[in-house]
């Protein structure tokens, strides 16, 4: 099902809100890996709205608890994206990707994270997130 999902418009914010206010405390894998996807969404929703593109994001979550970050739709695409802050993506890491391509094998796989080259994971190019904000990216375009 897709859903809408909130963000807080700065990772800043976040931080203060939770009381995490000096670099150590935003090292832990967890954290780090929640505020990367948080940043990269915000990103994706600023370069959206600048260039006035018709898209719309979600967040997708299966009735068994498979989950895909971002989804972005347009009028005639659907880009699935899974945002993971590791170097190196294992197969366990696509699932909830690999989940909504049975359900929607029309879509655009991705998986954005913070290695330095792209490369081939199956079916799904992980890309470093920088590249996801080149002029064009597999059509995304943002």
């Amino acid at each position: 099902m897709l859903h809408p999902k909130y963000y807080l418009f700065d990772t800043g914010v976040i931080n203060s809100l939770n009381g995490r206010i000096t670099a150590e405390s935003v090292k832990t894998p967890t954290i780090y890996g929640t505020l990367f996807e948080h940043f990269i969404i915000l990103e994706v929703f600023r370069l959206i709205h600048y260039f006035e593109k018709p898209y719309r994001l979600y967040h997708w979550r299966s009735s068994h608890g498979a989950e895909v970050d971002l989804i972005i739709e347009s009028h005639n695409r659907v880009w699935a994206i899974e945002i993971k802050s590791s170097k190196v993506i294992q197969p366990k890491d696509l699932r909830g990707l690999a989940s909504f391509m049975d359900d929607h094998p029309g879509a655009i796989p991705l998986c954005v994270s913070i290695n330095d080259l792209p490369y081939q994971r199956g079916n799904t190019p992980v890309i470093p997130w920088k590249l996801l904000f080149e002029k064009e990216y597999s059509g995304l375009s943002l």
